[in-house]
């Protein structure tokens, strides 16, 4: 076995299926989608060249794609203060030596490995109005004045959502915080404990520079996911009401596939992609400019 993971061309069949199906479907794919931006195209007509008229109409006649832009902000607003704050201290408190941490990372980790289209019913019949527990709860305290239809509301359907999100994904990135966590050196704890160093003074000294590589990377998985988010609104609220919980990838795909305008879709397609890099790329140098200043 050592045999074959040192031989560069057994290295090389071994990652060739998955390095093909990466060309097909990701280089090769992006590039038609950008082509495909600058033609008018209907699906069921020809398409027609029209250079950068779809990107001057999105950025300008398009009213709807602002409305998407600003739900994406709230979106990752709230992905990182309802997922990856909560996670964060999730692994703190699962990494220390406490009875039944293992069972409560498993029962944390479960509604990851749920689909989104499970999730998305599960927490539709949560808010329902009439028969939902959200609500069944609020009478049972007492409370009847605050019931409220979660998701039919333009105040309430985007953050219901969010915190939909939430509780599906926050194991997941708990689960990454607990491996920086892992690596880090149990000597250099102690040495500082040793010194005098408090629980705060660890954690601030120690722990988040030790893990700001997790840090990077959960805030671009974060931002990204957040960019192309679509399964749970579309199943939760079909980006109702009145388009207070319309994304981005949602405009994408009404304008594409419920529109016919392909070539239009394209376009906001490729801003999304560009959203997405931009994202990544300022993410990146906040934490090399961090890394730098420390």
């Amino acid at each position: 076995m050592h045999k074959i993971y040192s031989n560069k061309i057994s290295i090389l069949l071994l990652i060739l299926p998955a390095l093909l199906l990466f060309i097909v479907f990701i280089p090769i794919s992006t590039a038609f989608i950008v082509g495909s931006s600058f033609f008018k195209w209907e699906l069921l007509t020809p398409p027609v060249y029209k250079g950068l008229d779809n990107y001057q109409y999105l950025f300008t006649n398009d009213s709807i794609f602002w409305i998407g832009f600003r739900n994406n902000l709230i979106w990752i607003v709230g992905n990182v203060f309802l997922v990856l704050v909560p996670s964060f201290f999730l692994a703190l408190i699962l990494n220390a030596k406490i009875i039944g941490k293992n069972f409560f990372r498993s029962v944390i980790f479960l509604p990851v490995c749920l689909s989104s289209t499970a999730v998305g019913l599960i927490w539709y019949f949560v808010y329902h109005y009439k028969i939902g527990i959200l609500n069944y709860l609020i009478r049972f305290i007492g409370f009847e004045n605050f019931q409220h239809a979660w998701l039919n509301s333009e105040k309430t359907a985007l953050y219901a959502v969010i915190l939909t999100i939430s509780w599906q994904w926050v194991g997941y990135y708990m689960v990454l915080y607990l491996s920086g966590l892992a690596m880090i050196p149990d000597e250099l704890i102690e040495a500082a404990r040793i010194d005098g160093a408090n629980s705060r003074q660890v954690l601030w000294n120690i722990t988040i520079p030790f893990l700001k590589p997790i840090f990077k990377i959960t805030s671009v998985l974060a931002v990204v996911n957040a960019f192309k988010g679509f399964d749970l609104m579309y199943i939760m609220t079909q980006g109702g009401p009145n388009r207070s919980t319309y994304l981005l990838a949602l405009h994408m795909f009404d304008t594409s596939f419920g529109r016919m305008q392909y070539g239009y879709g394209s376009a906001i397609a490729v801003v999304i992609i560009l959203l997405c890099v931009v994202s990544t790329l300022l993410i990146n140098k906040f934490f090399s400019r961090d890394n730098m200043d420390a």
